[in-house]
């Protein structure tokens, strides 16, 4: 994000049919979820599976929204995407948009009901529960009515669970990666640099190599270029 908050600053996006393309990295603009994460999220749920083209995107600043973000989703966050004359302004949906037009990956396992299934499941946990914790940890000192550990072990309960999930292969749900694993790496990655020291020492080792797998990917690298 532009240090200057008067100011939003157009950068150039390879995105596969996207008309308008908002977001924002800082990671205490007080959303429902880490923006920092959110915006990892889109990119690499839009980049990857739709192919390079050419399209204009924005990073912005909330304290000082453009007047183009506000007229196209008057919720006034981030991400938001206008295409085709429909406006789309929950990650999530995004991510299923840009995988409807292209999953040559097959990110969504079309062939494998059971793990749709558990696709939704996990983030389902990861954007009702973990995010919860994830927030509550990194900002303990807004939430003093328990000391920041209590926050991290319940989250570590999530963390837990995919280390579980890992177990004798490399993705969450199957030997390659699925919308889960890109869904849910960028909110992992933020709980795990609270204290990089902390999660280094956990015995989830599994889970340790799967997110530094992501972090050294060309596809994550490219994404989070400022």
């Amino acid at each position: 994000v532009d240090e200057d908050a008067s100011r939003h600053v157009p950068v150039d996006l390879e995105l596969e049919d996207l008309g308008v393309y908002v977001r924002e990295r800082a990671l205490d603009a007080g959303q429902n979820e880490p923006v920092g994460a959110l915006g990892a999220r889109i990119d690499e749920g839009t980049l990857e599976p739709s192919g390079p083209s050419h399209r204009q995107g924005f990073e912005v600043s909330l304290k000082a929204k453009p007047a183009e973000m506000l007229a196209l989703s008057s919720k006034g966050t981030v991400p938001v995407l206008s295409v085709d004359g429909e406006v789309i302004d929950e990650s999530l949906e995004i991510m299923h948009w840009a995988l409807a037009q292209n999953d040559p990956q097959d990110w969504l396992l079309k062939d494998d009901p059971f793990g749709q299934q558990y696709i939704a499941e996990l983030i389902e946990q990861n954007d009702q529960v973990f995010k919860l914790h994830l927030n509550r940890y990194k900002y303990a000192e807004r939430y003093p009515e328990q000391p920041m550990a209590f926050y991290r072990a319940e989250g570590e309960v999530v963390l837990r669970r995919l280390d579980e999930l890992l177990e004798g292969r490399d993705y969450l749900l199957a030997a390659r990666p699925s919308l889960a694993d890109v869904a849910l790496m960028p909110f992992v990655r933020q709980f795990a640099h609270v204290d990089r020291e902390w999660f280094g020492q956990t015995p989830y080792l599994r889970l340790q190599s799967w997110l530094q797998r992501f972090i050294e990917s060309d596809l994550f690298t490219s994404v989070m270029k400022k």
